[in-house]
């Protein structure tokens, strides 16, 4: 099967889920959570996959293929590889606006604008 049919595999649902999770943990946590987004996100395709594997072996003409072995591991982990590659955008799109976010943050505080986002009341001066 040509590489550019395992997009085609899931569901839509499937593929907002994951793109919602890679944007998230870029967008909403630290950088070095980045990498638990694409954890999670091959915890998604491993399980489709499983899941996909285990109905087809009940079958009850099932001839032997497909099969969880080494083969299909590999498969799995080059899936799990092109899905979180196609997944980079969204990362890249939440880490800048995280980046955004933070400047803008900042330079609200410094501008001592953001009383009420830091926990002040406004009232300093009473």
């Amino acid at each position: 099967m040509h590489f550019l049919w395992q997009f085609l595999s899931y569901s839509i649902v499937i593929w907002v889920a994951l793109a919602c999770i890679t944007f998230a943990t870029a967008r909403y946590f630290r950088w070095w959570c980045i990498p638990l987004g694409q954890l999670a996100v091959a915890a998604v395709v491993y399980w489709q996959d499983v899941n996909w594997i285990h109905t087809e072996m009940r079958k009850p003409n099932w001839d032997g293929t497909p099969d969880m072995d080494i083969v299909f591991m590999f498969g799995v982990l080059i899936r799990v590889l092109l899905i979180n590659t196609a997944l980079l955008p969204f990362t890249a799109i939440g880490c800048w606006l995280n980046k955004r976010h933070a400047v803008a943050f900042q330079t609200r505080v410094e501008a001592g604008e953001a009383h009420d986002l830091i926990g002040g009341t406004g009232s300093e001066g009473d």
